[in-house]
């Protein structure tokens, strides 16, 4: 519950397209809805015009419409505001809310990200039952019922919990914790963006993988497996990476089987019910010109590509300096970041972290022990890793193909968000002796709290730069400006009061939790 709500504060209290490409996404979902199909593709042409004047118009007078180069009226000015009126109604919101189904329809601009239809289409579905309403209903509302994503996300990371630590309860509490305050995950997973059926896929993915190394043979994990594979190629390109990882699974794990005739029926229902439920997605355009691709190798270079090695090592560099701070939070397009003094005490828990790994990999070899934990952190390590790599190597792949790089964002790791958190947990507790049981269940707790904390200095991080605080009335006045009448006023007073008492009731819970093996 406190998951809900959290999702509905962030969501509520950001405003109208400054959550990462939320325009782009929402044009899709609008495109879709309105025209009945997907943006058509020319050889000769290229894509369609595919966002709408409705959506322009509204990117101008929030200040977020970016010309040729990509800048807007919020880019290199973090401090800019849309002007704000003395009542619950923007100044504009009205000329806003006013747009005709024409300029719905009229499409004047390409924008869209041209992404596979699954999550457009679950968007749209929401956009059709509202149809009539303004844009701001239409936008908010496949805003919060999204977070379905997030919600189910969390619980996954709970289920995943248990299975690497099955008599650990309070790891099996914070976990899901880390991962639900993690302030960037929560900031993406409030707004309309297609990272969030991704991040739920890969999550999922992570547990069935993990279901399939922790039980007997069974039939349907492979199935739903090769569904879930599917359902990801229908939802994002990059999937091709997770499906890459996850078969390379499945391999390892029929050849554990030692049954020959058993692994090939195995292998041919996994890769059937990939196909069926959304692989065809791929093998189409082997046969059509109907979907963009990449033009691999179709650039003349004007400069000497640099080899792997040179682009692994300054994108490492960029990492450490730029994307790891990223990582945690960067809002308002790209302009606001947490603390400086936060994101200090942050990078010295990931080194921690990083030592503790190695503590603890290093008492594994010494007590010769193969144990179950050890082999589901080794799995989760290598989806975390071969992820990792697949993007870096992806930006250099774009870099030989385009001439320039085209950069990796903090919230692109968030997929393996869950085999992240676990992974940070078991690094910062490795310093703690078994003796210590007391002292080291009292850190995992303070763990969970400090997530909590982080992700209320974003908050108010990122809602001080749109908003006046102090004076509170003023502050929901600001706040209810470009919103829906159900998150206006009152409405959005009710919904912070919902949150603190459930989020009060939660820590108070995870506190008193006592009960650990």
């Amino acid at each position: 519950m406190v998951t809900i709500f959290k999702g509905l504060v962030w969501s509520s209290l950001i405003p109208l397209w400054e959550f990462p490409d939320e325009q782009a996404h929402f044009a899709q979902i609008q495109f879709l809805a309105e025209k009945g199909r997907s943006q058509s593709y020319s050889s000769k042409t290229g894509f369609e015009n595919d966002l709408s004047q409705e959506i322009l118009s509204s990117e101008k007078i929030m200040g977020t419409e970016r010309d040729e180069n990509g800048v807007n009226k919020i880019t290199y000015h973090p401090d800019f505001r849309v002007a704000y009126s003395d009542s619950y109604m923007g100044l504009r919101e009205k000329e806003m809310e006013s747009a005709s189904t024409q300029e719905r329809q009229k499409m004047v601009k390409q924008e869209s990200t041209y992404y596979p239809p699954l999550y457009y289409f679950s968007g749209s579905l929401i956009y059709r039952v509202f149809y009539e309403t303004g844009l701001l209903s239409r936008v908010f509302l496949v805003r919060i019922t999204q977070l379905i994503f997030i919600i189910f996300t969390v619980y996954l990371s709970y289920l995943i919990s248990k299975i690497v630590f099955p008599k650990e309860e309070i790891i099996q509490l914070v976990i899901p914790t880390l991962v639900s305050f993690h302030p960037m995950f929560t900031f993406v997973s409030s707004g309309i963006n297609s990272d969030n059926i991704m991040n739920f896929l890969f999550t999922l993915v992570t547990y069935l993988i993990l279901r399939l190394f922790n039980s007997r043979y069974n039939i349907r994990l492979f199935i739903s497996l090769g569904i879930i594979i599917g359902l990801g190629f229908l939802s994002r390109p990059n999937f091709i990476l997770v499906a890459g990882i996850a078969t390379l699974f499945v391999l390892i794990k029929l050849i554990l089987v030692k049954d020959f005739k058993r692994s090939i029926k195995s292998l041919f229902i996994y890769i059937f019910a990939t196909i069926i439920s959304g692989g065809w997605w791929l093998i189409i355009p082997l046969f059509t010109s109907s979907h963009f691709s990449l033009d691999i190798g179709r650039v003349n270079y004007t400069y000497t590509p640099p080899t792997f090695a040179q682009h692994f090592s300054d994108t490492m560099k960029k990492i450490i300096a730029e994307t790891i701070p990223w990582y945690w939070g960067v809002f308002k397009w790209l302009g606001v970041v947490l603390p400086r003094i936060v994101g200090k005490i942050l990078m010295r828990f990931l080194v921690l972290a990083g030592l503790g790994m190695v503590l603890y990999l290093i008492q594994k070899i010494k007590s010769k022990k193969i144990d179950k934990e050890l082999i589901n952190l080794s799995i989760l390590g290598i989806l975390f890793f071969t992820y990792s790599g697949g993007i870096i190597f992806f930006d250099y792949i774009y870099k030989l193909t385009r001439g320039y790089s085209l950069g990796i964002q903090g919230r692109y790791f968030f997929p393996p968000i869950t085999a992240e958190m676990i992974i940070l947990t078991v690094g910062l507790t490795a310093f703690f002796p078994k003796k210590l049981v007391k002292a080291r269940n009292l850190f995992i707790k303070t763990l969970g709290s400090g997530m909590i904390v982080l992700n209320g200095i974003a908050l108010h991080t990122v809602i001080s730069s749109y908003y006046d605080l102090l004076p509170f009335s003023k502050f929901i006045t600001q706040a209810s400006q470009y919103k829906p009448w159900f998150l206006k006023g009152n409405f959005l007073s009710l919904i912070f009061l919902f949150y603190f008492s459930f989020l009060l009731l939660f820590i108070y819970r995870m506190v008193k939790f006592k009960k650990t093996v």
